[in-house]
């Protein structure tokens, strides 16, 4: 739970009330909250979650909107060198959209050292993710840059 949370209460609060309402948590005979069955297979983020992220993301300027969304394909930990290829922006532009994601605290330098950062939680993430997925949909196939997939037998 604090890995997806982050430790933020109000995910926390949100995640148990998903839990609950896929029944794999309830109140157990002293009242206390126990699993229900044996595994917990993946839930869909609840959507608060993903409104709170998306009404913070339409807060940044297009560079740093890139660079968050950037930084959910690469992953929850991210390498700046990494991102930035990634990114596609000048350093410049990249270390100011960089420094505004921190300033917003949407991304946290990581405990894997000095210049490695990572999102707050995976919950986080996760919306980011699905938002950029919302807004970039999947090409379609024959569509401009599938060719090449289909050719080497690999497009769908």
């Amino acid at each position: 739970m604090h890995r997806e949370s982050g430790g933020v209460s109000g995910q926390v609060g949100q995640l148990v009330r998903q839990l609950a309402d896929h029944g794999a948590v309830a109140p157990g005979p002293t009242g206390a909250w126990v699993l229900r069955g044996e595994a917990i297979g993946p839930l869909p983020l609840p959507t608060g979650i993903r409104e709170v992220m998306q009404e913070r993301l339409s807060r940044l300027n297009n560079a740093a909107r890139g660079l968050i969304e950037a930084a959910a394909v690469v992953g929850l930990a991210v390498e700046p060198g990494l991102l930035e290829v990634t990114s596609g922006l000048p350093p410049e532009a990249f270390r100011v959209a960089l420094g505004e994601l921190l300033a917003q605290r949407l991304l946290r330098e990581s405990s894997a050292g000095p210049g490695h950062y990572e999102f707050a939680s995976v919950a986080n993430r996760r919306a980011v993710s699905d938002l950029t997925v919302r807004k970039y949909p999947p090409a379609k196939p024959g569509a401009l840059g599938c060719e090449p997939l289909k050719a080497a037998g690999r497009g769908r």
